[in-house]
């Protein structure tokens, strides 16, 4: 509903229907009430949206008082999880206006200090430990052992927490399925205390020299991940060398990553909850290290190496596999964990391993340039820089900007179970012709790639308003140049076109939305997110509707030691779809200055990761061909104007 006013500009009011959006989910309140005045003893009702985080609550005119336990059981057979009420709130009589209908603003509100609906009181230590947990997360004394968690107003984000905090603070072994099977404190309580194993401490401190040392946002996230699945292994960063000659020293290689590993600290970190989440300098772990044969299947033995999962609190979180394909012929498989470091960290790793073999090989100790900072430091000057007046302006101006693109968009955003993969092949001359159009456009092909990226998801979700996180470096100077670390963060831009923009008009969009990207480097995603939830008045799980990246070219020496050094392709390498985002695009400049890649699509519906990446490539095509024409498509829609 709208009205127009004096100067004929139409402003809109509300829907006219009573379609609400709960946490990405469009739900008809009218088809609630429907179901509830089916049931013999509803007499009356009226169901409406209410709280800062939005919640169901349904206000009933009963035939029996009592009845509200049975009326819960009948919802949840016959409605969607998303549409049971949390509160259900019984009244003698109902509010109403002056002609006679329900008065849904005059109703009261639901006390948020009392638990909303249940009959079992929790009795045993794990069911007031695990009531306890719920209470902290929900916001509200839950006092009944039956109710069930998303009933209540729980969602997967809150389990999340939920899994990590139970495993703190019973030090049980359970994971995100066994929250969603067992959804009530007394079933998951009953799981806790018959089926799952106790957790395993880390070895004591006296057998380890240890300094605890604070940890970046980003690198605390990578580790709350891995409580929720320590057998993931997404966040492995690998690369794979092909070594011809019979001279390659196995042994020189194992005493030169040793070396390697005493130089960089950040290597041999483990990390532990200590309070908060630190990391540990243990000087006593030893990077991971292993010889295979082929058996004729060297791809096999490279993906078993690449994929192992790491063990953050025990360490070694880097680790190099030879594998051994005849005398003359093996691949090297280096490793490490996202969490101690990223793609230029894994440069200068093979630099460092390159000139410390060379080392071991002549006969000499292998020796480095002293690191002007480590990653420590940059740890303690990330949460200086964030807590800063200038830190806070700029997160404020990001969250406003994205609170903006998403109370428009957001409807592409609810995850599948699993992935779709596809790969996505930029030839010679399409690459020739994306550098000439950068060029001529004064930005990278980065810049380009993202635009044609950008407008990809936007035909393929009919929106023009978009969230998309790409990775921006956070080393703040040159004296971390040599330092190896996690020195990355994911930052989001808000993009809002509209069917007046031109494919120029995109890429200069997406080049000053990058620029400003690189100048808030050190804002970690997780708090901007945080920081947008409060702009909106509500959480934000799917803030981001896709992702991208793009890795150019990083060359390394093609010989070494009389022995010829070659980089594997991304085609030769494993490739698995293990996405956090809706939609993910991750290309990467190989040898021969071809791009490849691959599109992950996580999303519930819509087009398929082959299609988007057929689509990506025309796109692309377009930018380039016709960088003044229109981004005609007409699903599209017209967005106000907005500058961010």
């Amino acid at each position: 509903m709208g009205c127009f006013d004096d100067n004929n500009l139409l402003h809109y009011r509300g829907r006219g229907d009573t379609q609400v959006k709960i946490r990405g989910i469009r739900i008809e309140l009218g088809e609630i009430e429907a179901t509830l005045l089916r049931h013999q003893l509803v007499e009356q009702c009226a169901v409406v949206v209410t709280g800062s985080e939005p919640s169901i609550a349904a206000y009933l005119k009963l035939r029996d008082p009592d009845g509200i336990a049975e009326l819960r059981t009948y919802l949840t057979c016959e409605l969607p999880e998303a549409m049971v009420p949390r509160w259900m709130i019984p009244l003698d009589t109902f509010p109403v206006t002056s002609n006679g209908k329900i008065d849904r603003r005059a109703l009261p509100a639901p006390d948020p200090s009392v638990e909303p609906t249940g009959r079992r009181v929790p009795e045993s230590p794990t069911e007031l430990t695990v009531a306890a947990v719920w209470s902290d997360l929900l916001g509200t004394t839950i006092t009944a052992a039956d109710m069930d968690f998303f009933a209540a107003g729980g969602h997967s984000l809150l389990a999340a927490r939920m899994v990590t905090e139970l495993r703190l603070r019973l030090r049980a072994t359970i994971g995100l399925d066994d929250v969603l099977r067992e959804r009530t404190i007394f079933r998951l309580a009953r799981f806790l205390e018959t089926s799952a194993a106790p957790m395993t401490d880390t070895p004591g401190d006296t057998d380890l020299e240890r300094v605890l040392q604070s940890v970046t946002v980003g690198q605390a996230g990578l580790y709350y991940l891995w409580r929720l699945d320590p057998g993931v292994s997404s966040y492995n960063i690998a690369t794979t060398l092909q070594v011809s000659g019979r001279q390659f020293n196995v042994v020189a290689l194992e005493e030169a990553l040793r070396a390697v590993c005493q130089h960089q600290p950040v290597l041999q970190s483990t990390f532990r909850v200590e309070g908060d989440i630190r990391s540990e300098a243990n000087t006593q772990v030893q990077p991971g290290f292993m010889t295979v044969t082929a058996h004729g299947d060297a791809k096999a033995r490279i993906s078993e190496i690449a994929q192992a999962p790491f063990d953050l609190a025990r360490g070694p979180l880097v680790r190099v596999g030879v594998v051994r394909e005849s005398d003359e012929s093996s691949f090297l498989v280096l490793v490490m964990h996202h969490i101690v470091s990223d793609g230029m960290s894994m440069a200068i790793f093979l630099e460092e391993l390159a000139a410390a073999y060379l080392s071991v090989v002549a006969g000499e100790r292998p020796s480095f340039p002293p690191l002007t900072a480590t990653f420590a430091d940059w740890a303690s000057d990330e949460a200086a820089l964030v807590s800063s007046d200038v830190g806070q302006t700029a997160l404020d101006d990001l969250a406003s900007a994205l609170a903006t693109v998403s109370a428009h968009g957001g409807s592409s955003r609810e995850l599948a179970p699993t992935s779709q993969v596809a790969k996505v092949a930029v030839g010679a001359p399409l690459v020739e012709a994306l550098t000439a159009c950068a060029a001529a456009a004064r930005t990278t092909p980065f810049t380009v790639l993202l635009s044609a990226w950008t407008a990809t998801v936007a035909e393929a979700t009919s929106q023009g308003d978009l969230v998309v996180a790409i990775p921006v470096g956070t080393r703040p100077n040159a004296d971390f140049d040599r330092t190896i670390g996690y020195f990355v963060n994911l930052l989001p831009l808000p993009f809002r076109m509209n069917e007046r923009l031109t494919h120029a008009g995109l890429v200069q969009m997406t080049e000053r939305l990058v620029s400003t990207a690189r100048r808030q480097t050190y804002l970690p995603l997780p708090i901007v997110v945080e920081k947008t939830a409060q702009k909106l008045g509500f959480p934000v799980p799917g803030l981001v509707d896709c992702a991208f990246s793009f890795e150019p070219h990083v060359p390394i020496p093609d010989t070494l030691a009389g022995l010829s050094i070659g980089v594997v392709p991304l085609d030769d390498r494993p490739i698995i779809g293990d996405s956090r985002f809706p939609r993910l695009l991750t290309l990467t400049q190989r040898e021969d200055g071809e791009i490849a890649g691959i599109i992950e699509s996580s999303v519930t519906g819509g087009p398929a990761a082959p299609h988007l990446a057929a689509r990506f490539l025309d796109v692309l095509q377009e930018i380039i061909a016709s960088p003044g024409s229109l981004l005609t498509h007409p699903d599209i829609p017209v967005a106000d104007d907005f500058s961010f």
